[in-house]
């Protein structure tokens, strides 16, 4: 067993408060991971790091917010490679009053694989 990491980067994400923005980024491990006895491979994707800027017109604004999301997903993986996708979404308090309220987000993630190295 040889666990390896690889740290995956979505950089100025923007959106606005209207709907879920989703971002898809590719990974490739220099070695097959290893799979379960189901056949299921034995990698996985966690939120390392996080951060969302309140924009309203484009300018950077201050703004109670009611809800924010930002999570990551493993997508599909292959024989040695996989997609993540992150998705982003806030909700102001009132967005009926704020349509123009949008964001900037970076999100990094991490994916954790088990990989099998060569004898």
């Amino acid at each position: 067993m040889a666990l390896a990491f690889k740290i995956i980067r979505f950089n100025g994400i923007e959106g606005s408060c209207q709907s879920q923005t989703v971002n898809e980024e590719s990974f490739k491990f220099d070695f097959p991971i290893r799979r379960d006895w189901n056949d299921h491979p034995i990698v996985d994707v966690a939120l390392k790091y996080f951060d969302i800027e309140y924009l309203n017109g484009g300018q950077p604004l201050e703004y109670v917010v009611n809800r924010e999301l930002a999570k990551v997903e493993l997508e599909d993986s292959g024989h040695d490679s996989g997609t993540v996708k992150a998705t982003v979404q806030i909700r102001p308090v009132n967005p009926a009053a704020a349509p123009s309220f949008g964001y900037r987000a970076t999100i990094h993630a991490l994916v954790i694989a088990d990989l099998m190295w060569p004898e």
